[in-house]
């Protein structure tokens, strides 16, 4: 036992090293922070879910902030699958203690933010838990003053800066009626666990039931060429699927600088669930460009998507074989309505900016000096499942 506490040990400093290395060798041309922006401090302890600090970053990145890390070498090597990301965000910078002028402190636990709030009385505090789904399962809703972070994109997507193409991506020609493309690969997208605490079809029975039931006048595979074509697939539900059986080849993988252009393509988007959670990167990526989302789960969204408004919702699979030959026939104004909905949505509550917005209005008419947020992430079902 103690040999293997070593091996996990010794694992856990390497990869703190060469975080750490990356991270100073890379540094080195960071510009000098903006005096005009507000300054973020983050101090984080709990080693969750690396993605969610990576996301954060960007979201206020978006909205014009530097974002300082306080140094902590045991939370650093959680980084080290997004560790260009950390150094490559222009606003983010690694401190080992908070800069002079502060504006708000957002810290992953309470206890963190009470000392935060103790020796910086003056300042908002702001901390968050990802334990959230519990009130869409057994239908108690959160208090009304609490503010949820959405699901978001991909690291990727903002790292590459497709973000920025979103206005222009929005007008275009759409070619497909609905799409769909993710990876199958069972068990994954088959998961137990997903099926029993949110009552919902899993991606692999979705991808399965749709391959049996429609024949070629209505399912068609994706191809790179179909892109570039301006008919015959507008009626078509386009599927782009790999299992272990039928892995793709690299060229005819969708590459991340690609990908938001390929959604915008399509008029519908299948919300197909994720590994852990409902929630998957691409369905906010989808909503983003104007994809109207085909869903078993508005009510995950927050706040919940509404049928025929914003979405077209279904219930188990007999639902959403209707749901699909509905959408297939649906008329030209009635998906112009739909779309418009839903980038009002996304605009509102989906963005970077309507978060930081909400967080903001949070700390100037609330009159605790400690507040909380929650934010969707796979890492919260941990928490149910110890629950269950």
């Amino acid at each position: 036992m103690n040999i293997v506490r070593l091996f996990y040990k010794l694992n856990i400093y390497k990869k703190m090293y060469n975080t750490w290395r990356y991270t100073i060798a890379s540094s080195i041309d960071k510009p000098v922070p903006c005096e005009n922006k507000k300054n973020i401090i983050f101090e984080l302890r709990s080693r969750r879910d690396e993605r969610i600090a990576i996301i954060l970053f960007y979201f206020f990145d978006q909205c014009f902030a530097n974002s300082y890390l306080i140094k902590n070498n045991l939370h650093l090597s959680s980084f080290l699958n997004f560790k260009s990301d950390l150094v490559k965000i222009k606003s983010v910078f690694i401190v080992k203690k908070p800069v002079m002028r502060i504006d708000l402190v957002l810290c992953d636990t309470g206890k963190i933010a009470h000392e935060y709030m103790v020796k910086y009385p003056n300042i908002p505090v702001l901390y968050y838990d990802v334990c959230c789904f519990k009130r869409t399962i057994s239908g108690v809703r959160l208090k009304q003053d609490f503010i949820v972070m959405p699901y978001a994109m991909h690291p990727t997507i903002y790292k590459l800066n497709q973000i920025s193409k979103i206005s222009y991506l929005r007008k275009s020609d759409r070619l497909f009626r609905i799409f769909f493309s993710g990876n199958s690969i069972m068990p994954l997208y088959d998961n137990y666990n997903l099926k029993s605490l949110f009552e919902i079809l899993s991606r692999a029975q979705i991808i399965s039931s749709l391959q049996q039931e429609l024949d070629a006048s209505s399912l068609v595979p994706f191809d790179k060429c179909m892109c570039l074509t301006k008919s015959g697939y507008i009626n078509k539900l386009v599927l782009h699927v790999w299992t272990e059986q039928t892995r793709l080849a690299q060229s005819e993988l969708i590459k991340y600088d690609e990908w938001l252009d390929t959604l915008a393509k399509a008029d519908f988007f299948l919300h197909c669930p994720g590994i852990a959670v409902p929630q998957c990167h691409n369905q906010i990526e989808s909503m983003a460009v104007g994809c109207i989302p085909i869903t078993e789960f508005p009510h995950m969204f927050e706040p919940a998507l509404e049928n025929g408004i914003n979405c077209i919702s279904y219930k188990g699979e007999s639902g959403l074989l209707t749901a699909i030959q509905m959408v297939l026939s649906m008329p030209t104004k009635e998906i112009t309505n739909l779309r418009n909905n839903v980038i009002n949505y996304y605009d509102s509550w989906l963005s970077p900016q309507a978060f930081v917005s909400r967080l903001e209005a949070k700390i100037q008419y609330s009159n605790s000096d400690r507040q909380k947020f929650y934010i969707i992430s796979d890492y919260s079902v941990e928490y149910l499942l110890r629950e269950i």
